[in-house]
């Protein structure tokens, strides 16, 4: 993500054992977001009209 100059916040953080992962980012309009994983997500799930 560095390399298309996105803005890390807040670094990869674990909660737990590693059960849990989440970072903060900003896009390149400046909106914060987050990015999480977590062992409860019973699996990815991608939705037809986000994939290009």
């Amino acid at each position: 993500m560095s390399d298309k100059e996105v803005i890390i916040e807040k670094e990869l953080t674990s909660l737990g054992a590693g059960e849990a992962r989440y970072f903060y980012f900003r896009d390149n309009s400046g909106n914060l977001l987050e990015a999480a994983w977590s062992i409860w997500d019973p699996e990815d799930e991608f939705k037809d009209e986000f994939i290009k």
